[in-house]
This record gives C-alpha cells, structure tokens and sequence, in this order.
C-alpha cells in the first residue's frame, strides 16, 4: 500500500520539477519540460531503478503490462517464476493504473490550454497548416507501411499509431496502443524511437533551426502589419 501510494505520489508530483526547472533556468526552458520528462522517463526505464523481473515471468505475460496475482502465484508454485517477480508485477500494475488515468486526463488538459479566440483570428493560417501536417504525415507513414510490411507482424498497427502521433502527438500515440491492442513492449519500443529522433529534432528546432529559417522565411505579423512581440507570446504560452 505504502509502495502504491508513494509511486503514484512520485508519477503525479515529479513533473512539478521540471515546470519549476524551465521557469528557473533559461537552458531548460529551451528544452522545455516535455523533452525533460522523456528523458528522464527513459533514463529511468534503461537504468534499471524498477524490477523487471525474471525471464519466466516476462515470458509469461506475452506482451501484457500485468499479470493476474493467481496467475502469478500458480508459476511461481511451478517454478516458472520467482517470488520477487511479485514486487515487479505490483509496479507494474501500478505504473500501467497510472498511465490509464493519465491518458483520460491529458485530452481535457490538451484543450484547456486552447485559446480559442487567439486561435480562430489565425483559424485560415492554421488550418493549411493543419492539413500539410496532415498529408505529410500520411505520405511518410504510407511508404514506411509499404516498405516494412513484410518485416514486422502487423505492421498496419504500428502505421495507425504513427499516424496517430503525427497528428495528435503521445496522447493519440497511446489511445492507439489500447484500441489496436499493441503489446507493452513494443510499444515501449516504438515510443522510444519515436523520442530520440523527437529529441534530435526539438533540439534542431531550438538551436540553429530559427537562424536557418529566418534566412528565408518572412518574420511573423499581425493584421496590422506590427510584428508579434516576443515577450507576449512568451507570457501567453508559459503555463502551456
């Protein structure tokens, strides 16, 4: 119980760290807390701070991120599994409890951060947007299918949540995972990738990619021609 309450207390409170540390320190604001969570998320899962238990025991679960107690008790009186293996289906119990009501609450989070007038004055704009992004993501996603069909099994769910991340980012990403019924660890892998090329390509963003942009692109202004003022879109999306 005491485990219980500490991890969920950890999963729900640890992220007020990183807001704090990107409001503290420029360097990290660059990064932003997302890329920081991620990162601290993988280095978490890689280094072995949580029990994975043993190999009898991720060979039974076949791809679930739980396995049922009795179930659990059955191989272990058969020897297949090892009575740590208890601690770590309790973690992971917990951590998949807390990754499903995460996902129910990070949609309503998404549009409460929408500002809806700010984004219908530049609805034309965004939209075009929206719909390159759209086609892009489709185009690339679409030929990877057609390339790696053969490589994997059901490469059409691994192509659905691509999609899906593409468009609606993690949130979609997961929601994706429980409706196709993709298995723990691969989904596991594919977020993984799917971080580290994001993390070279936020890293891109943030360093030498305005210099390269602005070289060509027109700076971005009002109707009235003023151009915006940094400090403002700055105080607007901070709490974002």
């Amino acid at each position: 119980m005491l485990l219980a309450l500490a991890l969920i207390i950890f999963y729900f409170t640890f992220p007020l760290l990183f807001i704090w540390m990107c409001r503290k320190w420029s360097f990290f604001r660059k990064l932003g807390a997302i890329v920081l969570a991620y990162g601290f998320g993988l280095i978490l899962g890689t280094a072995g701070f949580f029990p994975k238990g043993s190999d009898g025991y991720r060979t039974a679960l076949q791809g679930e991120a739980v396995m049922n107690t009795e179930r659990l008790e059955q191989l272990i009186e058969e020897g297949k599994a090892l009575p740590s293996d208890i601690a770590a289906n309790k973690i992971a119990g917990i951590q998949d409890k807390v990754y499903t009501v995460s996902l129910l609450v990070a949609f309503p989070l998404l549009l409460f951060s929408l500002n809806l007038k700010r984004w219908l004055k530049y609805a034309k704009k965004g939209f075009v947007s929206i719909v390159l992004a759209l086609v892009a993501g489709l185009v690339m996603v679409t030929a990877g299918f057609f390339i790696w069909k053969d490589a994997f099994p059901d490469t059409w769910k691994l192509a659905g949540m691509f999609e899906g991340i593409y468009t609606g980012g993690t949130p979609n990403f997961a929601a994706l995972k429980l409706i196709l019924d993709v298995d723990a660890e691969r989904f596991v892998v594919l977020n993984t990738y799917d971080m580290i090329v994001g993390a070279f390509l936020v890293l891109f963003f943030v360093t030498v990619a305005p210099s390269i942009f602005r070289a060509f692109l027109p700076k971005f202004k009002e109707d009235n021609g003023v151009v915006v003022d940094d400090e403002l879109v700055r105080q607007e999306t901070e709490g974002l």
